[in-house]
């Protein structure tokens, strides 16, 4: 059996991780997404089993009982969960698994890591706070309150995480090309 490459992206909201997984997607036709479970409510153009499966809390709840999460946590004041079937179906079909994680999951997995495949975990940073909240105020989608928030919590980084590639997000056309660089080197060392 073949050895898989599971890609853990972890950064604050606004950073371009989605941008950057896009790339990687657009660049490996072998990689996959996981499409997580979230409890908060979608954003303009988001839809639901593509950008994230939308659930209730109670539906979340419950698959935290029935242990259908490898993790989960609360950011927020929403949950947000990877479960076990949705890295299960991108292993099945694809060489690369590539996840969105906050940095509680990102943890978890780096730590614990993905029978059958080798974990990367790449942290995704801007360039400064002021860039940070400029992107965010572009999307047009937060609140003062949100915003606010993720501001105070973009560079809470869990010092216990691991990460094995720091990607500092100033031009994406560098971002790109050091991202496709890093999968490259990783997909040679599983040869």
């Amino acid at each position: 059996m073949k050895k898989k490459l599971t890609i853990i992206f972890s950064g604050p909201s606004g950073v371009g991780k989605s941008t950057l997984i896009d790339y990687l997607l657009k660049m490996f036709d072998y990689a996959g997404l996981t499409v997580s479970h979230t409890t908060r409510s979608p954003r303009n153009e988001e839809v639901d089993g593509v950008n994230y499966h939308f659930v209730t809390f109670e539906q979340f709840n419950r698959m935290v009982e029935n242990d259908d999460f490898v993790e989960y946590v609360e950011c927020y004041g929403n949950f947000y969960g990877t479960s076990k079937q949705a890295i299960i179906e991108v292993l099945r079909d694809k060489d690369i698994c590539v996840l969105d994680l906050e940095y509680e999951g990102a943890y978890r997995l780096l730590s614990e890591g993905i029978a059958g495949s080798r974990c990367v975990g790449i942290l995704v940073l801007p360039p400064s706070l002021r860039i940070l909240k400029q992107r965010l105020c572009e999307r047009k989608s937060e609140t003062s309150e949100s915003l606010s928030m993720r501001i105070n919590e973009a560079f809470k980084i869990n010092k216990t995480v691991k990460y094995d590639y720091v990607i500092i997000n100033d031009d994406l056309k560098t971002s790109e090309q050091t991202l496709l660089r890093l999968i490259e080197k990783e997909l040679n060392q599983l040869l």
